[in-house]
């Protein structure tokens, strides 16, 4: 039906942004990063498809992609800021870029104190440095 959607209203962002998330869902992951393309070429300033495309990139092991959909993400300040930025944080360690995790992994816990997994990580983060 979703398909059917986008054929009937191409340019309707929500209809490829749930046909992203059910290609998702399909492991269909080179689909679903098709249909979350496009959803963007039609709204450049919709969040949760950055958020997750970062995420599509983040399992197929592509973390510069990651990066960069999860820094774009950050940029449009969602109400879910501290996620996008524990995620930007996961994909930059990915990198060896230890220094920016952690200070995305501050920043998250600076708009959500409460987030454990920020926590967490930044506790293993600090851990792995000292040694």
């Amino acid at each position: 039906l979703l398909k059917k959607a986008t054929q009937l209203d191409p340019r309707s962002v929500r209809a490829h942004f749930q046909l992203g998330m059910v290609l998702t869902g399909q492991k269909d992951y080179a689909a679903a990063i098709a249909s979350y393309q496009k959803g963007i070429e039609l709204n450049p300033h919709f969040p949760d498809i950055f958020f997750n495309l970062g995420f599509l990139y983040a399992v197929s092991k592509n973390y510069a992609g990651a990066v960069e959909m999860y820094t774009r993400t950050v940029a449009l300040h969602p109400d879910y800021l501290d996620e996008a930025l524990f995620n930007l944080a996961l994909a930059q360690s990915k990198q060896d870029k230890k220094e920016q995790s952690l200070a995305n992994l501050k920043k998250a816990l600076s708009i959500n104190p409460n987030n454990r997994a920020a926590q967490n990580y930044l506790k293993q983060l600090q851990g792995g440095l000292d040694k």
